[in-house]
């Protein structure tokens, strides 16, 4: 599945420097986003649409990766992801896209921030079937956390 070595890397990056997902490239970070839920993964497509391209093939690793940042990835086609928590759902995107990866915990699905139900996004983007219209759906819900009240 993947180069054992880098799988060791990415978890040994996630435990010490405290960021939400990073990538490598021939052994040395490129990329490392901060924040939390899907919204650092979000940002990073969307601020990059123009070269995704440059961020094909990098191995990731995520600490959270619901359907929602499974099909994020699929713009950068990384060539291998570890996700620390993986759902069931994120797993049956990178199997049927042929996306190699691995994860420390696997989860019927993501939870929201108090647990109560399912992640927001998670929920959103379950019958989506495309990148693009799971980036539209993804906005909305972004945008809909920001309107004022």
């Amino acid at each position: 599945m993947c180069n054992c070595d880098i799988e060791k890397l990415i978890k040994k990056a996630l435990g010490r420097i405290g960021v939400s997902a990073i990538a490598f490239e021939e052994g040395v970070a490129v990329v490392t986003l901060e924040g939390k839920g899907v919204r650092p993964l979000f940002d990073f497509i969307d601020k990059n649409k123009r070269n995704l391209e440059e961020f094909h093939g990098l191995y990731w690793g995520d600490r959270v990766v619901g359907k929602a940042s499974a099909m994020l990835f699929l713009f950068i086609k990384p060539k291998f992801i570890y996700g620390e928590v993986i759902s069931e759902s994120a797993i049956k995107v990178f199997e049927e896209n042929d996306i190699n990866f691995s994860y420390g915990e696997k989860v019927p699905f993501i939870k929201n921030k108090d647990k109560t139900d399912s992640c927001p996004f998670e929920k959103a983007v379950l019958g989506a079937s495309s990148k693009e219209e799971a980036f539209g759906i993804i906005k909305s819900v972004l945008e809909s956390f920001i309107k004022p009240k």
